[in-house]
């Protein structure tokens, strides 16, 4: 996905020296004056406010540019409205006035999956999901492997949108992979892949995780495939052009796991890079495929996406004890360093983020079902302190504990949002790792419209929530169907 960074001062900077240059009368300098202003505004506005095209946000990796609100007065967020989709643990989307979120429900007594084009003005002015959708596109797909374990059933893969192309990419648990190509009026579909029929994937636990990522007019997503299967090679990922679905290039022999793919760029050169079942990391160039890094990495089944940090990549599993990981990749020979490993900070779900040379993630050693533990965690990723705790949640002036699958996303006001599937605390944190976890946490509240799951009561962090934050708004998703909106604006 090609979206040119946003640069308010430089921007500020070319625009106010094409007015001054332009040597002309008084009333065009007047009237070049209006006109600055007005883009001004619009170059600010742009700035506070990020849509939410794909997994983890608009650069992949859990961080936005609008405030928590804090400051502003809007803690804590306001209900506005809920709406239930089907079952899931997938991101909403959120494009403009547009959200785009999945989710599977029984019709005709046998589950389908439905893709959503919702107008959010419509939800916001209280009209119901079916009064809100713009379209919608439904098809048979099971709950996926697992299903009986009711964390574990429907669509887990995040859609991704693409403002380059227009087109929205999505993939089932049994792996339909569809493309939308004018998703903003209907769901008329470009092309579809079923990879379980044209790959010979072996599957995890979970069936298909992956969440689609476009870069360069490629999408790319796992395919799981480690033998000669029915294309006659193995391929662990695989990219197929946007235009028509023909595969690009595959990558790859081991089997899939519950990761995404990443983007990063090394020596000037795009890659792409996936933790896979077979405890590998793959890191590949995005143009051809071809395999920059081959990296074992133990890991029964990877679920946190990889973060990344220029050139250098974090990764973190607690299945296999071994914890933290962090790379810095290069073109020559084996095309990485090992900058450290550490067992400080172990999990099993949520993804870390890396914000100022500094990584915050939550530590749960004790694995899948000790769900009461787990503090959060920042650790530094430089100097002399590389791979050091600077501070944890649960030190002796608080007892925060997020378990093993908390969602975190990182404001623009420098400030953590940490959601707890246990308890349903919202809990907002400053990110500064030079001061303690305590004088860090700002505010915390119970998300009390958030019911426990109705069927079997749990309320343990294996009851997945994602959250997607854009345009003032926060979307929280819990796998047993709504999708909540709060508002982080008084």
């Amino acid at each position: 996905m090609r979206i040119r960074p946003f640069h308010p001062y430089q921007d500020f900077i070319s625009l106010t020296e094409k007015l001054v240059l332009r040597k002309e009368n008084f009333i065009y300098m007047i009237r070049s004056m209006v006109v600055f202003t007005m883009a001004l505004s619009l170059l600010l506005s742009v700035a506070e406010a990020d849509d939410w095209p794909q997994w983890r946000g608009i650069n992949r990796d859990g961080i936005t540019a609008e405030s928590s609100g804090y400051d502003e007065g809007a803690w804590p967020p306001k209900h506005q409205w809920t709406i239930n989709p089907g079952y899931g643990a997938s991101s909403p989307l959120i494009v403009g006035d547009l959200m785009y979120v999945m989710g599977s429900k029984k019709v005709e007594k046998k589950d389908t999956d439905t893709i959503y084009c919702l107008r959010l003005s419509d939800l916001n002015a209280g009209k119901s999901l079916a009064q809100a959708t713009v379209w919608s596109h439904s098809y048979r797909c099971p709950l996926g492997k697992g299903a009986g374990n009711d964390n574990l059933g429907g669509p887990s893969s995040t859609p991704a949108y693409d403002y380059d192309s227009g087109c929205l990419f999505t993939l089932s648990k049994r792996g339909h992979l569809k493309c939308f190509d004018s998703p903003k009026t209907s769901g008329h579909i470009r092309w579809e892949k079923n990879l379980r029929k044209e790959y010979d994937p072996v599957s995890n636990s979970w069936d298909h995780n992956c969440s689609p990522l476009v870069l360069d007019d490629k999408v790319i997503v796992e395919i799981g495939d480690y033998k000669k299967g029915k294309n006659g090679y193995p391929a662990t990922i695989a990219a197929f052009d946007i235009s028509d679905g023909h595969e690009v290039w595959h990558a790859g022999n081991s089997k899939g796991g519950a990761s995404s793919p990443v983007a990063l760029t090394v020596e000037g050169t795009k890659c792409v890079a996936i933790r896979s079942n077979g405890g590998k990391l793959w890191v590949v160039k995005a143009s051809d495929g071809s395999v920059v890094v081959d990296y074992s990495w133990p890991s029964s089944i990877p679920i946190p996406t990889l973060t990344v940090n220029g050139s250098k990549i974090l990764g973190v599993n607690s299945y296999s004890g071994k914890g933290i990981r962090y790379l810095n990749i290069k073109l020559a020979s084996p095309g990485y360093d090992e900058l450290f490993t550490s067992k400080h900070i172990r999990n099993n779900v949520s993804s870390p983020i890396i914000w100022k040379d500094h990584v915050f993630c939550t530590d749960c050693p004790d694995g899948y079902n000790v769900y009461k533990k787990g503090p959060l965690k920042c650790m530094s990723l430089s100097g002399k302190d590389m791979g050091q705790v600077k501070w944890t949640s649960a030190d002796s002036d608080n007892k925060d504990v997020f378990g093993h699958g908390p969602t975190l996303l990182y404001a623009g006001d420098g400030r953590i949002l940490a959601l707890n599937a246990y308890n349903h605390k919202l809990v907002l944190i400053k990110a500064d790792p030079s001061r303690s976890y305590s004088d860090n946490r700002v505010a915390s509240t119970v998300l009390k419209e958030i019911p426990v799951d109705p069927k079997n009561k749990r309320t343990d962090p294996g009851y997945t929530y994602t959250m997607t934050f854009a345009n003032g708004k926060l979307y929280v998703r819990p796998q047993g169907g709504e999708v909540y909106c709060y508002s982080m604006t008084p």
